[in-house]
């Protein structure tokens, strides 16, 4: 006969929690899933982690949403910077087609204005390299320019047709009749009601008059150097 469990030997309410406890974590230690019944320690809908497999449905669908989200920003990234890129291939080649249109019409060169006449092309030339001492070569190429109007007037219009300067004195002389141009050509020449004989065939020393009242204008006082030190324009 089995003799009936005493006060000594029956398990209390505390032990029985206890003894639980110590049987849930060496289950969940040894991954068992245990049958269901009194022991009601781990849910069956809850996935138990493995070696293979450590993640839980929880961190594989955090995962899943950080890589979802970091690939839609790196699509988006990919159509921002194409659509930029292309914005600046259009803008250079508009751009490009502008500044070909400009140079067509208002930069034409100096070969282009005088390729009728191969002489005055070489005499342009000639004449450009010995003013570049005195002028930015922009200013002799750009084609509205004071100083580029001068030089033409100088290698083409110029009645006087003063020689490629080869000694000191004939480069003075060339400088101080294409200043004297310039001013012409910068203070709108063409417009003046009397041009004092500016841009003719006399040299520059002769490039002025004696008005009705008696006033000097235009440039002169030369010495016997040829050089001009006074300029009056009324």
């Amino acid at each position: 006969m089995i003799p009936e469990a005493t006060e000594s030997t029956a398990m209390l309410p505390d032990d029985r929690e206890q003894v639980l406890m110590r049987l849930k974590i060496q289950q969940s230690t040894l991954g068992l899933v245990p049958d269901t019944g009194d022991l009601d320690i781990i849910s069956l809908s809850t996935e138990v982690p493995s070696k293979s497999n450590p993640r839980t449905p929880g961190t594989m669908a955090s995962y899943s949403a950080r890589k979802a989200k970091f690939m839609s920003q790196r699509k988006r990234l990919v159509r921002i910077t194409s659509k930029f890129c292309i914005c600046m291939l259009c803008a250079l080649a508009i751009c490009g087609f502008i500044f070909s249109i400009y140079t067509q019409q208002y930069l034409k060169g100096p070969l282009r204005m005088l390729r009728k006449n191969p002489e005055d092309t070489k005499r342009f030339q000639y004449l450009k390299s010995s003013l570049l001492s005195v002028t930015e070569r922009y200013n002799l190429e750009e084609k509205f320019t004071p100083q580029y109007k001068a030089l033409l007037w100088l290698s083409k219009d110029d009645p006087l047709r003063v020689p490629v300067p080869t000694t000191e004195s004939q480069l003075q002389k060339l400088i101080q009749r294409y200043v004297l141009a310039c001013l012409y050509y910068s203070t709108g020449g063409p417009n003046w009601n009397e041009r004092h004989n500016f841009l003719s065939g006399m040299d520059e020393c002769d490039w002025n008059q004696i008005d009705e009242a008696g006033y000097y204008n235009g440039a002169g006082g030369c010495g016997i150097d040829g050089r001009v030190t006074m300029i009056a324009l009324w």
